[in-house]
């Protein structure tokens, strides 16, 4: 008979090794180790193809992304609040965070263009509000799209770059 400190590493190797997708959120160091070497050393070869030890939630890094977009200044709000509601500017306690300037934005339009604003083959200046956002990878897509069909311009200026937010 094994004492009850041999036994008990055994009997959770095979139960973990029983289910056919086990994931193992420890904290980093001995029980996220132990835990790995009993399932490694318990389940039968072939049946686990990966252990892995997750990181807990909150030290979990999701790539996160800076969206900058230029907008006419009366337009702004409507644009900043669509942004808000594709969830971007958002953290566990706030929302709608965004940070503004303003500046003046230059574009000719070439045949073709239908601009929202000035007329085609005409150099335009227009008073604008650059609106500076963060947003998870995960819905990057979503908030990019949700610009380009808030944004009163044809063809918007978006940019996007991954960061490392602290």
């Amino acid at each position: 008979m094994h004492d009850s400190e041999e036994c008990l590493p055994d009997q959770i190797g095979q139960a973990l090794c029983a289910c056919p997708k086990v994931r193992l959120r420890a904290d980093y160091g001995g029980v996220a180790e132990w835990l790995n070497a009993q399932v490694s050393k318990t389940c039968i070869p072939g049946r686990v193809s990966e252990v892995r030890i997750l990181p807990p939630p909150h030290l979990e890094i999701m790539s996160q992304y800076k969206v900058v977009t230029y907008v006419p200044i009366k337009d702004a709000d409507a644009v900043r609040e669509a942004i808000a509601k594709a969830r971007a500017g958002k953290s566990a306690k706030y929302s709608h965070a965004s940070f503004s300037s303003r500046g003046v934005g230059r574009f000719l339009p070439l045949a073709g263009a239908h601009p929202a604003i000035g007329k085609v083959g005409k150099l335009e200046k227009v008073n604008e509000e650059k609106i500076e956002v963060v947003c998870d990878g995960k819905i990057l897509k979503k908030v990019i799209a949700t610009i380009q069909r808030a944004h009163p311009y044809e063809e918007p200026a978006i940019e996007a770059w991954e960061i490392k937010a602290l």
